[in-house]
């Protein structure tokens, strides 16, 4: 952010001392008396409109209703600031299997299709498309994508039987056949605040992408238009930010729920669309030992029928596989 520029402010009065009128005593203290008692209400006054623009502000840092609830924005959930808890997200995460996973690769988007791991990679120059063995985590067909193209987020519409990927601040979003061949490089894309691109996902009509704040845009698949734009926040009221690779939970109704990793943490939040709220955590940080800020979880792969989760990350050698289990409460 820039340096902060301050008005110049006027002198406070003349260097040399202004004279007042000659007045009787009894006339002059009766006017001190007045002077002092328009100061004591000035100040009175004054002190009133500090704490009332102090308390403003305040309540825009905590989050509060006022703060959370922008004129026009689709925020579901800044009325109560409250997350709504459901009975069907009771899931217990238990690792079951860990494969090898290759080193090299810059993690942004992961998916399970047919018994084989689909990868989108990093970096510019380095950026691809892969299928991956799961077992062995030898890739066994890949698309390197332009060096000027970084790769981001992956998704897979069954109803077409296409892939799309995404990519950085380029604005292009490559769609690819189910054999990962190359169809078509969609560049008008609907606008985003960061104006970047990061996680994606879909529920067979619409797609729903991330890119880096704390909001989550849907757009129609069929013909790239935007439809909303969702502002996510935790239980307290707070935006949740820096909501990274999305991966839809159920692929049924308008509004799914949403599993979200954060960038530069290893935290999963499970999103509920409908109240824009995080309603379950989990803490990934023991799968790994951080060598730096930018190795960190950024591959989520669910089975259609929620039993099973992949997870990795950016540069990890180790894919990791975990049961999901209704746990009762």
């Amino acid at each position: 952010m820039g340096a902060k520029h301050r008005k110049n402010r006027s002198p406070q009065g003349s260097a040399e001392k202004r004279k007042l009128p000659t007045e009787s005593s009894e006339t002059s203290g009766i006017g001190s008396l007045g002077n002092i008692v328009g100061l004591i209400i000035g100040g009175l006054f004054l002190l009133a409109a500090g704490l009332f623009v102090y308390g403003d502000q305040l309540a825009k840092k905590t989050g509060s209703k006022a703060a959370t609830k922008p004129q026009g924005e689709a925020v579901y959930n800044s009325d109560t600031g409250k997350s709504q808890m459901r009975d069907d997200v009771a899931l217990e995460a238990t690792e079951i299997a860990k494969y090898h996973h290759d080193p090299k690769a810059f993690t942004q988007g992961l998916l399970l299709l047919d018994g084989y791991l689909y990868e989108s990679t990093g970096m510019y120059g380095e950026s691809e498309f892969r299928k991956v063995e799961i077992e062995t985590g030898k890739v066994v067909k890949s698309y390197k994508l332009d060096d000027k193209l970084f790769g981001e987020g992956l998704t897979y519409v069954p109803e077409t039987e296409r892939f799309y990927q995404l990519t950085w601040k380029e604005g292009v979003m490559l769609e690819f056949d189910k054999e990962m061949n190359l169809v078509k490089s969609h560049t008008n894309l609907p606008s985003t605040k960061t104006r970047e691109l990061w996680g994606i996902c879909n529920n067979g009509t619409h797609f729903f992408v991330s890119d880096g704040s704390h909001n989550i845009y849907v757009w129609t698949i069929s013909d790239l238009q935007p439809v909303t734009r969702i502002a996510v926040f935790d239980t307290k009221g707070r935006k949740v930010t820096k909501l990274n690779e999305l991966e839809c939970v159920s692929k049924q109704g308008t509004y799914p729920d949403i599993f979200v990793n954060i960038w530069y943490s290893d935290i999963i939040h499970r999103v509920d669309l409908v109240t824009a709220t995080v309603i379950k955590s989990y803490d990934m940080s023991a799968l790994h030992t951080r060598r730096n800020q930018h190795d960190v979880l950024n591959g989520i792969a669910l089975s259609d029928d929620l039993s099973q989760m992949y997870i990795t990350g950016k540069w990890w050698p180790t894919m990791h596989l975990f049961s999901m289990k209704e746990v009762s409460k």
